[in-house]
């Protein structure tokens, strides 16, 4: 995960999410019990919190990379909204009991939209939310003041203070991370596979320039720009590379 750059300023084409959001409120505040059931469950309108706009402006401020993994979503199959406190119901861990209403007056919420893989989003997280302390939960009372999340929003937070990489590997610097890791299985073996031939393909580009400078020759344009590259924020997997290259560099031999 890498820090996500999300501009400020909410798309023009979220503005009937007000609306929809003040008549669910008072639909669920006339009978609570209701909606605290699967009966009572709440529709959500994806032509609004889903638009064009919100979808290209996340893309472009997430160098169309997915928000939790840094896969190129479009090499991993289709994207998706993601809200990062879910918007239906939610469940405190993987498997546990599903609980409603979930954080529906933030369903259009600019700052609760990521853009995320499919399958970070609907197989991994899909509605699970952890938080430190559950009993401060408030989705009767649409609050969340006193919340504290065990996932890592990637818009709110620095990733790499909480998840780094060994080789392809993510491991946790925190209990936030490795809730993170856990939740969105992020060592998840698909993932791991794709992360190594990114490796492969640095580790093969430094050889290279290495091999040109003993050899005295000017290295090939193909490994300079791999190497450019690679921790731009816009490259897969660039946290994995800034944490592959200074490892390889801190092992380097000293005549390297």
């Amino acid at each position: 995960m890498i820090r996500i750059q999300r501009p400020a300023v909410a798309p023009a084409g979220l503005g009937p999410g007000a609306a929809l959001v003040a008549a669910k409120s008072a639909l669920h505040d006339a009978d609570p019990a209701l909606y605290a059931t699967h009966k009572g469950r709440f529709d959500f309108d994806e032509d609004v919190y889903g638009c064009v706009a919100v979808r290209e402006i996340l893309r472009t401020a997430q160098h169309r990379k997915c928000c939790f993994c840094e896969s190129r979503v479009e090499h991993v199959g289709s994207g998706e909204i993601e809200h990062f406190r879910p918007k239906a119901a939610w469940r405190q861990a993987p498997g546990s009991k599903l609980t409603r209403p979930g954080y529906y007056w933030l369903a259009y919420e600019w700052e609760n939209l990521l853009w995320s893989c499919k399958t970070c989003n609907g197989r991994h997280k899909k509605n699970t939310f952890p938080l430190v302390d559950p009993s401060v939960r408030d989705c009767v009372g649409r609050s969340t003041v006193a919340e504290a999340p065990l996932l890592v929003d990637p818009v709110a937070l620095e990733p790499r203070e909480h998840i780094r990489f060994e080789v392809e590997r993510a491991f946790a610097l925190s209990p936030l991370g490795q809730s993170t890791i856990d939740v969105l299985q992020l060592n998840r073996e698909q993932l791991l596979e794709e992360r190594r031939e990114r490796v492969n393909a640095i580790m093969l580009a430094q050889e290279s320039i290495e091999k040109s400078a003993r050899l005295g020759e000017q290295p090939s344009a193909r490994a300079t720009t791999t190497l450019a590259t690679a921790t731009l924020p816009a490259s897969p997997y660039s946290s994995m590379a800034i944490d592959l290259l200074a490892d390889l560099a801190a092992t380097a031999p000293a005549d390297a």
